[in-house]
C-alpha cells in the first residue's frame, strides 16, 4: 500500500444489499475474512490484530497510515473495527480500485489505487505469473485461515464467480473489477 491513497481516506457509508446470491457468497467471504483478522474473537478488530492481518498477507503499512486507515473506518470512534465498519472499509477500497475514491479526479489518485490493487494481486498471484490459480487462492486463503478456502475445489467456485473470459484463472483487470464491484 502506498502512503498517500486515496483509500486510506475511507468514507464511513454502509454498503447497499441486493440480496443476489453472489452478494450473498461475497458477504460469506467478507464475514469470515473478518473473522480471521478478529484474532481474539471479540467482534471487533484492533490495530494491532489489522497490522498482524495485514502483515501475514505480505502488506506492510506504515503505523501512521495505519492509524489513518483504522481512525477512518472506525465510524463509531471506539478504536476498533466493527463488522460493519469492515464492510464500509472494503467498499470503499474496493471503489477506490475503480477510481470511486478519487475525491479530486487526478490521474495520480487512480494510479495509487491501481498500484494498491496491484499489491494486492501479487500475494494471490504467487508464481507472478499474472493470473491466480485456485491453487494459489488456496494457498493464500489456507494460510489466512478462511474457512472457505480450505479446498481447493472451494477457491474453483470462488474463482469462477469472477472469471469473465472463462480460462479458470483470474487475472489482473478481472480481480479489479470484482474488487471495484463487490459490493456494489
Amino acid at each position: 500500500m502506498t502512503h498517500q491513497s486515496a483509500s486510506i481516506t475511507a468514507a464511513r457509508t454502509s454498503p447497499e444489499s441486493h440480496g443476489s446470491t453472489a452478494l450473498a457468497d461475497h458477504n460469506e467471504d467478507l464475514r469470515a475474512i473478518f473473522e480471521h483478522f478478529d484474532e481474539n474473537k471479540d467482534g471487533r478488530i484492533s490495530k494491532d490484530e489489522m497490522s498482524a492481518s495485514l502483515q501475514r498477507l505480505g502488506l506492510i503499512i506504515p503505523p501512521a497510515d495505519l492509524t489513518e486507515l483504522m481512525d477512518n473506518a472506525d465510524a463509531n470512534d471506539d478504536g476498533f473495527i466493527n463488522y460493519e465498519e469492515f464492510v464500509g472499509l472494503y467498499a470503499t477500497l474496493a471503489s477506490a480500485g475503480d477510481g470511486g475514491g478519487d475525491v479530486d479526479g487526478g490521474a495520480g489518485e487512480k494510479s495509487a489505487a491501481d498500484a494498491e490493487l496491484n499489491e494486492a494481486f501479487n500475494v494471490f498471484d504467487k508464481d507472478g505469473d499474472g493470473f491466480i490459480s485456485a491453487q494459489e487462492l488456496h494457498s493464500v486463503l489456507k494460510s489466512m485461515g478462511v474457512l472457505q478456502g480450505r479446498s481447493v475445489s472451494d477457491c474453483i467456485a470462488m474463482i469462477r464467480r469472477v472469471d469473465s473470459d472463462g480460462n479458470g484463472q483470474v487475472d489482473f483487470e478481472e480481480f479489479k473489477e470484482m474488487m471495484s464491484s463487490g459490493l456494489q
